[in-house]
């Protein structure tokens, strides 16, 4: 009775193995096992003559599988929130990761649990399930899937790995490449080969010794080809910390350079993320970059048009991109910047400009020059450094002091009375600067 256990446990072993292969196949009896004995067996491990005269085996004939393969993800909306509720879903079936026709599809009716995820059959609405032809010739197959609601779009493909191409491996010789001995229990009273320090587990199933495949501690896998293998990749996780193509000794930590491409998103806050994350943030495309070894280049990206510099918290070197329109009748005006100043706190510091006007033909005036400003939190003044001024045509550039809501905080405007050597209107008019904040006090460009 022994030996007849051992030949069934065997038997079982196999048909688990085999089931966990298929993975999502579930089993579905549509035809009877027969069940016959015959004579003494040999006993499977020693190869004796069993006690009992009789053993059993069974001819399984006809076992329909169907031919499903199961697929669960989460589904979130624009705001990376989870959607609830029954939802279309399309899903199909590619040879190629990007681009090329589907070679197979189907839409299904899904519902969406609170956090979003939801699990689906593939070939659940198809008398016959998944064709087996899809995965005959052994090539790798992608899946993609579309939320069938407004705005969605196709989400990036997967690959399908073995699960799917077990569905036509009927007579396989192996289970995931290792023989059926690997999955089947250890015999009762077998020996188990030692494992020595550093060296990975042998497990010892029917008299045959089986070597788990290697891998390296902390190794992130990936996939190395089209076909489900796994090898190491260049990420390293070493506690809480993530490593790429080094050990890491912080929380992110990089071996070699960084590159930010596409647009940051909108509504961050530049100023508060670089202050509080105490790290390097980059926002928008072009944010920052390291040319050579002894180069800087910092660029405010395409979402902004500010780039600037803070020591300590505090915004103390501002570059605007892009010119503010000056108003085009004479004299011409606009705001520049307002500091925020609380209690005996003061602020001191220059403004570079360039102010440039045209007629919109060939008459240009021009000027640059440098404001010098001093306020306290009731009071500021400013000068226009009459020695540092350079023009080409009348522009008669000055500043004006003031106090700008919200929160009436003192600031700087400038002003001008441009005139052309032929009486003309203005047609362009606009003023490019820089703000030097010698103060611990946070400024705001004014609009």
């Amino acid at each position: 009775m022994k030996t007849m256990k051992a030949g069934a446990q065997v038997l079982t072993m196999l048909m688990l193995g085999a089931f966990f292969f298929s993975s999502v196949v579930r089993a579905q009896e549509s035809s009877t096992a027969k069940v016959q004995t015959r004579g003494a067996e040999p006993n499977l491990v020693t190869g004796e003559p069993t006690d009992s005269a009789q053993s059993l085996t069974q001819q399984i004939s006809g076992v329909a599988v169907p031919r499903l393969v199961k697929f669960g993800t989460v589904v979130t909306d624009e705001r990376q929130q989870p959607r609830t509720g029954v939802v279309g879903v399309t899903f199909a079936i590619y040879k190629e990761q990007h681009g090329g026709a589907p070679v197979w599809m189907e839409t299904q009716n899904v519902q969406l649990d609170a956090s979003g995820r939801f699990d689906a059959l593939l070939g659940a609405t198809k008398s016959e399930g998944l064709p087996t032809e899809l995965f005959a010739t052994g090539e790798a197959r992608w899946l993609g899937f579309q939320v069938q609601l407004p705005g969605e779009i196709e989400q990036p493909r997967v690959l399908l790995v073995s699960v799917p191409y077990a569905m036509k491996a009927a007579d396989a010789e192996s289970l995931g490449g290792r023989p059926a001995s690997a999955y089947a229990l250890a015999a009762t009273g077998g020996a188990t080969a030692p494992n020595p320090a550093g060296t990975a587990t042998q497990v010892t199933a029917l008299g045959q010794t089986v070597t788990p495949l290697a891998g390296t501690a902390n190794s992130i896998p990936m996939f190395v080809d089209n076909f489900g293998t796994l090898g190491n990749s260049v990420l390293i996780q070493n506690g809480g910390m993530i490593g790429l193509g080094t050990l890491p000794a912080m929380a992110l930590d990089v071996n070699g350079g960084i590159r930010g491409t596409g647009l940051a998103t909108g509504g961050r806050n530049v100023a508060a993320d670089a202050i509080n994350t105490n790290a390097l943030f980059l926002n928008g495309s072009g944010a920052m970059g390291v040319i050579g070894a002894d180069k800087l280049a910092i660029g405010p990206g395409v979402l902004y048009n500010t780039t600037s510099i803070y020591s300590s918290g505090t915004e103390r070197f501002t570059i605007v991109g892009q010119p503010k329109a000056m108003t085009l009748a004479a004299p011409g005006f606009t705001a520049l910047f307002s500091i925020h100043l609380v209690g005996t706190n003061t602020a001191g510091g220059r403004v570079l400009y360039v102010i440039r006007a045209t007629d919109g033909g060939s008459q240009i005036a021009t000027e640059e020059g440098v404001i010098q400003y001093l306020a306290t939190a009731n009071s500021i003044t400013c000068t226009v450094q009459t020695t540092d001024k350079l023009h080409l045509g009348t522009v008669n550039s000055g500043c004006t002091p003031g106090f700008f809501n919200p929160g009436s905080q003192p600031g700087i405007s400038i002003f001008d009375n441009v005139s052309f050597s032929s009486p003309a209107p203005i047609v362009v008019h606009e003023v490019f600067f820089r703000i030097e904040n010698e103060s611990g006090s946070d400024i705001r460009l004014e609009p």
